[in-house]
C-alpha cells in the first residue's frame, strides 16, 4: 500500500510526542547553556565558562588556558557589541530537526510560537553565536599549529642550504686562495681611492671656505683650469676696452672744458659788442668811463646770470651742489627728517620733484626712485619700533611716490587697471550693493507704500536685529551680497592681473619697503610684511580710485557730473571687501550678518598675498633703466633743471643749517662745495640787486635753468698696465704650478729645479703648444720661466698689488678665485665687456657731437670778431699788394704822456715821467680779426713789439685782472684799453 504524504497514520501518532518531548528537553537545554553562559561572563568566571560549555556539549579544542582566555574574550566581545545594537530579550534557537525555538534568557521562558515582544537582534548570545566562536578559535589553533609546522620544516630547509653553501664556499675558498689575495688588493685600492677622494673634497671645499688658500691646495687643483690661453687674452682684452673707456672720458672732459672756455669768450665778445653800442650811441669818453665806473653800484652787473667771473663761479658752484644732490641720494634722504613735518612736505612737493624735472626721463626718474630708496630705508630705520606703526602713521616718503605714481610716473595706469571695470559698475543701473539691513527695510517699507498708497503697519524704525527678522530683507541682503561677492572677483581678477600696468616705480617701492621692513624687524613673519606691502599698493594707491574714479579721472566724465548715492555705495562697498582681503581683516559681533563674508575675504586674501609677493618680485633700478659706472659720462647732453630763485635760496640755508646731521665730515663734497658757495645766500646775491630793492620779492619765483656738472667727475686712474701685468703674472703661475715645490710662492721660486720638475714642464708644454692660441711668453726652461715670474712679482710689489712678505698670497688667491668662480666670471667678464662696448660708443657720440659744437663754436667766434666794428668795412683786412697804404692810415700813434693822461698807461719801469714824451706807441690792426701789433719807440727808434689779441683782454677783464705787462715794462689798464680800441677802431662808421 502506498502512503501519501498529508497521510497521518497510527505509527506517526505513537512518535509525535516523543519527538516533542525530546524537542523541549533540548530548548530547556540551550536555554540552560545559554544562561550559564551568560552568568560566567557577567561574572568574569572562566571556569564557570567552561562548565556552562561541557554541560551543552559545546566543546573548544585544544582547550588550554590561552585558548579558553582568547575564547572567552571573544565572547565577551561579541557579547557588549549586542548589548549595544539591540535590545531584544529573546534569543532564536534551531534544533537539529530545524525545529525553531524561541527562549526567553530573562524569564527563563521557551516558546515555539514568535512572541509579540520579539524584534529581529538579541541583547543575548544565542546557540549559533557560541558555535561561530568556537569554530572561529578552533580555525586560529588549526592555522597556528599548522604555521609552526611549517615554519619548523623551512626553518630545518634553510639551515640545510645554508650548510651546504658555506660547505661549498669553504671548498671555493680553498682552492682560490691566491684569487682571493688579488681581489682583496682590489678591494684595498679601492678604499684608498675613496679616502683619497673624500680628502681631496675636503681640500676643494677648503678653498671656497678659506679666505687664503694654501698654495698646496691650489697647486692640487690648477689643473681644472686646464691653462685657457683664449681666457686670459679675453681678460687683456677686457682692460684694454676699459684703457680706452677712461681716455675716451678723459677726452671727452678736455673737449667739454674747452667748449665751456669757447662759450665764455662768445659771451664776452657779445657783452664788448653791446658795450660797444652804448659808447657810440651816448658818445661816451675815456674821462666819463673813469668817472663812472668809479660810482657804480658795486651790486650792479652781479647775479647769477651776470658775465663776471664772481656771477660765473657763482653759478656754478650752484651747478655743482645741485649736481651732488641730484645724484647723491644720501644728503636729500637726511635733510628731509631734519626738518618739521610741515616743512618737509613742503620741501618735498617742491623743491625736491624740482630737482628731478618730476621724473621727466629715464635718468632723471632713475635718480628719483633712488632717492625714494634711501629716504624710505631711513625713515624705516629711525622712526619706527613696530611693524604696525608703519601702516598705522604712514610714512612720509610712501606718500610721495604714491603721489608721483598717479600724477608723472604712471598717469594712465590706473585708468587701464580700472577704467573698464568701474564703467561697468556706473552703467549698471539693476546692480544694488546695500549691506546695511536697515537701510534695506527703509527701502523695502518705502516701496510697499509707494506701491499701496497706503501707510505701512510696519514700524518705522528698527535696529538691525528686528530688520533681520523680515524674510523679504534677509533674501534683499542676501542678493546684495551674491552682487558683492561677483563684483569684488571681477576687481580682484582684474587688479591681480595687471601687475605689468602698474609703474615700475610703486612696485619697486614695494620692494624696498619689505627689503627695510625685513631689515628693521627680521623676526617678522612674511605675511605680515606682505599685509604692509598690501596696505601701500592696494589701500594707497588703488583703493582711493576705486571709491572716487571722477577725482582720480578713472573714467570719461561730462562737465558737471556727479556720481548718484547709489554709484558711490556699490564702489564703496567693493573697495571695502577688497581693503579687507588685502589686511586679512574680517568682520566682528558689530557686523553679524557679514560674518558670512569672512571665508571669502581669507580666499581673496590669499590671491592678494600671491600678487603682493609678485610685486615685490622685480628688477633692480640699475637693470630696469640700463644704468652702469659710465652712464653719466656717455650723456650727450648735461641734465638741465629748472628752479626759482626762491627755491635755490632755501635749499642753501636748509643745507647750512642742517649741515652737521647731513655732511659732518669736513672732507665731504658737500662740505667743500658749501664752502666754496659761502655762508649767507639770499636773494639779492642771486639777482644782482640792492637787499632792499622792492623787486625782489617779485622776482623770487623767477626760474633759473640749472645746467648740472659734476665737479668731482674722475674716471680713475688708468691702471690697465698693471692689470694686464698681473694678468700675464697669473697666466705664468698657472702654467708652472703643477712643477712647484714648497710651503709659499716665495720658497717654491726660489728653489732649485730638479730634473723631474723640468721633464714635467716640457711635457706640459708640448701638450700646450697643441692648442690654437698658443700661451706667449712661455719659454724652454722652467728656471727662465720662474725669472719671469719673479720680475713681474717685483714690478707688481712695487704698486702694491702683492707682497713678498706674505709669499705672494694676492696672487696665489687670484688663482684660486678663478678655479672657484671660472663659470660665473666667465659670465660675469663678457656683461662687463657688453657693458664698456656700449659705453665706448656712447662716449664716441658724444666726442662727435663735442667735435662739432666746437666746429661751430669757431665758426661762430670768427662771425662775432668780424663784426666787432660798427662800421661799413672791416680794420683787419688781408695782406694785398696794394692796402700797405691803408694799413698805415689805420694805425694809432700815441705818446706815452698821451696815454698816460688818458690813464691807459700807468707807468712804463725805469723810465722816468719827464721822459714819456719820447715814447712813442702804434697800434696797428693785423690780418686776424681781434688782433692788434702794439710796437713801442723810443726817439724814433722801434725798442719793442707784441701782439695782442682782444679775446685775452676780455677774458682779463672777466677774470677782474686790471692792469696787465706790455713788453714786461709798461703797466696798462685793461678795461681803458679794451675801450681805447672799441672807440678807435671798431667804433668808427
Amino acid at each position: 500500500m502506498v502512503r501519501k504524504k498529508w497521510s497521518l497514520w497510527l505509527e506517526d501518532v505513537e512518535t509525535l510526542p516523543n519527538q516533542a518531548a525530546e524537542e523541549i528537553r533540548d530548548a530547556h537545554s540551550a536555554r540552560k547553556t545559554l544562561s550559564a553562559v551568560h552568568s560566567a561572563l557577567k561574572g568574569n568566571n572562566q571556569e564557570l565558562l567552561r562548565t556552562a560549555l561541557r554541560a551543552g556539549n559545546l566543546t573548544i579544542s585544544p582547550c588550554t588556558q590561552r585558548t579558553m582566555s582568547k575564547f572567552y574574550s571573544t565572547l565577551l566581545e561579541c557579547k557588549r557589541k549586542k548589548e549595544m545594537k539591540y535590545s531584544c530579550p529573546w534569543v532564536v534557537y534551531q534544533s537539529p530537526r530545524n525545529v525553531v525555538a524561541y527562549l526567553n534568557i530573562e524569564t527563563d521562558k521557551c516558546v515555539w510560537k514568535k512572541p509579540k515582544q520579539f524584534q529581529l537582534g538579541s541583547v543575548y548570545l544565542s546557540m549559533k553565536d557560541i558555535k561561530n566562536v568556537i569554530s572561529y578559535i578552533k580555525a586560529a589553533c588549526d592555522n597556528k599549529v599548522a604555521e609552526q609546522t611549517i615554519v619548523r620544516l623551512q626553518a630545518l630547509i634553510r639551515g640545510y642550504l645554508i650548510r651546504k653553501r658555506v660547505s661549498e664556499r669553504r671548498k671555493l675558498f680553498q682552492n682560490s686562495l691566491s684569487h682571493i689575495i688579488t681581489i682583496q688588493e682590489d678591494k684595498i685600492v679601492k678604499v684608498q681611492a675613496f679616502w683619497r677622494g673624500y680628502k681631496a673634497r675636503q681640500a676643494f671645499l677648503s678653498i671656497f671656505k678659506q679666505p687664503q688658500p694654501p698654495l698646496s691646495i691650489v697647486k692640487h687643483f690648477a689643473p681644472l683650469l686646464e691653462f685657457c690661453a683664449d681666457d686670459y687674452q679675453r681678460d687683456l682684452q677686457l682692460q684694454n676696452l676699459k684703457s680706452e673707456v677712461v681716455q675716451a672720458i678723459r677726452r671727452n672732459q678736455e673737449l667739454s672744458k674747452h667748449l665751456d672756455a669757447m662759450d665764455l669768450k662768445i659771451g664776452l665778445l657779445v657783452r664788448n659788442r653791446v658795450t660797444l653800442q652804448d659808447v657810440v650811441a651816448h658818445g661816451t669818453t675815456l674821462n666819463d668811463l673813469v668817472k663812472s665806473s668809479s660810482i657804480t653800484d658795486p651790486h650792479q652787473s652781479r647775479g647769477l646770470k651776470s658775465l663776471t667771473k664772481e656771477s660765473r663761479k657763482l653759478l656754478d658752484d650752484y651747478q655743482h651742489l645741485f649736481y651732488l644732490l641730484q645724484t647723491n641720494p644720501c644728503y636729500l634722504s637726511k635733510l628731509i627728517f631734519c626738518l618739521p613735518p610741515s616743512g618737509s612736505n613742503k620741501f618735498l612737493q617742491t623743491v625736491i620733484l624740482s630737482l628731478f624735472n618730476f621724473g621727466a626721463n629715464c635718468r632723471e626718474e632713475y635718480l628719483l626712485l633712488k632717492l625714494f630708496r634711501s629716504a624710505l630705508h631711513e625713515e624705516i630705520r629711525n622712526n619706527y619700533e613696530k611693524l604696525s606703526d608703519v601702516m598705522m602713521a604712514n610714512p612720509l616718503v610712501l606718500k610721495l611716490v604714491v603721489s608721483f605714481s598717479r600724477q608723472f610716473a604712471g598717469a594712465n595706469s590706473l585708468r587701464t587697471i580700472l577704467g573698464p571695470l568701474v564703467d561697468y559698475i556706473l552703467t549698471n543701473k539693476a546692480l544694488v550693493i546695500d549691506t546695511n539691513p536697515v537701510d534695506i527695510y527703509k527701502c523695502w517699507r518705502s516701496e510697499l507704500e509707494m506701491k499701496t498708497g497706503k501707510t505701512s503697519d510696519l514700524p518705522y524704525s528698527v535696529n538691525t536685529d528686528e530688520a533681520l527678522k523680515y524674510e523679504e530683507v534677509c533674501k534683499r541682503l542676501a542678493s546684495s551680497l551674491d552682487s558683492l561677492k561677483m563684483c569684488t572677483i571681477m576687481f580682484l581678477e582684474r587688479i591681480t592681473q595687471s601687475l605689468p600696468a602698474i609703474p615700475y616705480g610703486m612696485v619697486y617701492m614695494a620692494k624696498v619697503l619689505k627689503m627695510a621692513l625685513s631689515q628693521k624687524f627680521p623676526k617678522a613673519q612674511e605675511k605680515d610684511l606682505l599685509k604692509v606691502v598690501g596696505n601701500l599698493i592696494y589701500y594707497q594707491y588703488i583703493n582711493s580710485a576705486i571709491v572716487a574714479p571722477d577725482v582720480y579721472d578713472i573714467i570719461n566724465t561730462p562737465p558737471n557730473f556727479t556720481l548718484s548715492a547709489l554709484q558711490r555705495r556699490n564702489l564703496a562697498s567693493i573697495a571695502k571687501i577688497l581693503q579687507f582681503a588685502a589686511a586679512k581683516k574680517g568682520f566682528g559681533d558689530e557686523c553679524q550678518h557679514l560674518m558670512c563674508l569672512n571665508n571669502f575675504i581669507v580666499e581673496c586674501h590669499e590671491r592678494f598675498k600671491r600678487f603682493f609677493k609678485q610685486c615685490c618680485d622685480v628688477e633692480e633700478l640699475e637693470e630696469h633703466f640700463n644704468v652702469h659706472e659710465f652712464s653719466e659720462a656717455t650723456l650727450i647732453s648735461r641734465p638741465v633743471i629748472f628752479i626759482t630763485l626762491q627755491e635755490i635760496c632755501d635749499t642753501h640755508k636748509l643745507l647750512l643749517e642742517y649741515q652737521d646731521h647731513i655732511a659732518p665730515d669736513p672732507m665731504d663734497p658737500l662740505s667743500e662745495l658749501l664752502e666754496d658757495l659761502g655762508s649767507d645766500p639770499s636773494l639779492a646775491t642771486l639777482l644782482g640787486k640792492h637787499p632792499e630793492d622792492p623787486a625782489l620779492r617779485q622776482l623770487a619765483k623767477a626760474e633759473a635753468c640749472l645746467t648740472l656738472v659734476n665737479k668731482y667727475e674722475d674716471p680713475g686712474e688708468d691702471d690697465t698696465d698693471i692689470n694686464k701685468l698681473f694678468i700675464k703674472a697669473k697666466e705664468l703661475l698657472v702654467a708652472i704650478l703643477p712643477c712647484l715645490h714648497g710651503c709659499n710662492l716665495v720658497e717654491a721660486l726660489n728653489s732649485s729645479d730638479t730634473p723631474a720638475q723640468q721633464r714635467l714642464f716640457e711635457e706640459l708644454q708640448a701638450r700646450r703648444s697643441q692648442q690654437p692660441k698658443p700661451t706667449q711668453e712661455m719659454s724652454v726652461s722652467l728656471g727662465t720661466c720662474k725669472e719671469h715670474l719673479k720680475e713681474h712679482l717685483r714690478r707688481l710689489e712695487l704698486e702694491g698689488m702683492v707682497s713678498h712678505r706674505d709669499g705672494y698670497q694676492n696672487l696665489v688667491t687670484a688663482v684660486a678665485q678663478n678655479i672657484c668662480n671660472k663659470g660665473r666670471y666667465r659670465d660675469s667678464r663678457r656683461k662687463e665687456m657688453e657693458t664698456l662696448k656700449a659705453a665706448k660708443l656712447g662716449l664716441e657720440h658724444k666726442a662727435a657731437f663735442y667735435q662739432d659744437q666746437v666746429n661751430y663754436y669757431n665758426i661762430y667766434i670768427k662771425k662775432c670778431l668780424e663784426n666787432l666794428h660798427t662800421g661799413k668795412s672791416s680794420v683787419h683786412t688781408p695782406k694785398r699788394p696794394g692796402n700797405k697804404q691803408v694799413k698805415s692810415k689805420l694805425t694809432l700813434k700815441y705818446t706815452a704822456a698821451r696815454l698816460h693822461e688818458k690813464g691807459v698807461l700807468l707807468e712804463v719801469e725805469g723810465l722816468p715821467p719827464s721822459q714819456l714824451k719820447n715814447v712813442l706807441f702804434e697800434i696797428t690792426p693785423a690780418d686776424i680779426n681781434g688782433i692788434f701789433t702794439v710796437k713801442g719807440k723810443f726817439m724814433g727808434v722801434e725798442m719793442e713789439k707784441v701782439d695782442i689779441d682782444i679775446q685775452n683782454l676780455l677774458q682779463l677783464q672777466f677774470e677782474g685782472v686790471t692792469i696787465m705787462d706790455m713788453f714786461g715794462k709798461a703797466k696798462v689798464n685793461v678795461n681803458l684799453l679794451i675801450f681805447l680800441l672799441n672807440k678807435k677802431f671798431y667804433g668808427k662808421s
